[in-house]
């Protein structure tokens, strides 16, 4: 009898109900907001989009706004959501700004002698 409870009480806890956590790397194509609170996130991925609760969530590099990429380390939710744990917004590429330079017009430029450069003559 002992040794029937003992394996009962394995083959339970080794089905607990602890979910395994999964990531994925999706772009916010929508937003929940409620006053200042982000609710959820609306993302996709490919042709497939999904719903991310954000109750618990953790955000990593900033908040996710719409057109950000992300990667997000959830669960599965209730009603085909997602529940959300971290998110990390993805930093954009940089852009290269290039420099345009009119002739017919002056190029601005700090005046030579700023605030700083008197306070260092002035010791």
């Amino acid at each position: 009898m002992g040794l029937f409870a003992c394996g009962m009480l394995a083959v339970l806890t080794s089905c607990g109900g602890k979910k395994e956590l999964k990531q994925m790397r999706a772009m916010v194509s929508e937003m929940e907001i409620h006053g200042d609170t982000l609710i959820s996130l609306t993302v996709s991925q490919g042709e497939e989009s999904y719903l991310v609760n954000l109750d618990r969530a953790k955000f990593n590099n900033g908040m996710a706004l719409k057109g950000d990429s992300v990667l997000i380390n959830y669960t599965d939710g209730r009603n085909d959501s997602l529940r959300a744990y971290f998110v990390t917004v993805l930093p954009k590429p940089a852009r290269l700004l290039k420099d345009v330079i009119h002739e017919d017009q002056p190029v601005l430029a700090a005046p030579e002698n700023r605030q700083d450069d008197k306070a260092e003559d002035q010791q």
